[in-house]
């Protein structure tokens, strides 16, 4: 069963987190993302990887680490998730069924109105500062969140895994990938760098 760690970068240290909600063992916790208040969304995996788990699903840590929510189900398979750079769209896909979908946040976390955003799949998941998704899968694959149509593609010598932008002004794309590192200037910045 997985659980949810947080691993200090100094001592190497870990203490885990979360290991089940409202009674429900989580499987393989994936991809998070944080939002200014300390909160966090992250991504389970669901039945591929648990006997008691019916289905993929999104959940929500309050920014007190007092509890987490299960916000949004079933996916096939929830792999990558991203905020829009105002902080009030989700973004999560789900590689296996090759979609992505958007939901509108609530103040208290919860998600709503679920709507079909592109017609792709990833493992990781980023956003720029114009609000266009990164995801991972073959290439680096740029789509827009208004339109649902592929921008372009970044080639990548091996099948990346994640994405996520940084550097000192948050324009340089870093791609991790099956056995490389890779990292890609760009001409835009990543969502929130200031966060």
């Amino acid at each position: 069963y997985g659980t949810v760690e947080r691993i200090d970068a100094k001592t190497g240290e870990s203490k885990v987190l979360y290991k089940d909600c409202d009674g429900w063992d989580l499987s393989a916790p994936n991809d998070l993302v944080f939002d200014k208040t300390g909160g966090f969304w992250f991504t389970d995996l669901g039945k591929r990887y648990q006997r008691n788990r019916d289905h993929g699903a999104i959940y929500y840590a309050r920014p007190d680490g007092s509890s987490i929510k299960r916000m949004a189900h079933p996916f096939l398979s929830p792999n990558g998730c991203g905020l829009s750079p105002d902080e009030k769209t989700l973004y999560v896909a789900d590689m296996n069924a090759r979609k992505t979908y958007g939901f509108d946040i609530q103040p208290d976390g919860s998600l709503t109105n679920r709507r079909l955003v592109a017609n792709y799949g990833s493992d990781g998941m980023t956003l720029d500062n114009q609000g266009n998704l990164y995801m991972s899968s073959g290439g680096v694959s740029v789509y827009s969140t208004k339109t649902g149509q592929l921008i372009g593609v970044i080639p990548v010598p091996e099948g990346p895994a994640n994405v996520a932008f940084g550097g000192p002004d948050h324009s340089m794309l870093y791609i991790t990938a099956r056995t490389g590192f890779y990292a890609i200037q760009t001409n835009v910045k990543g969502e929130n760098p200031g966060k």
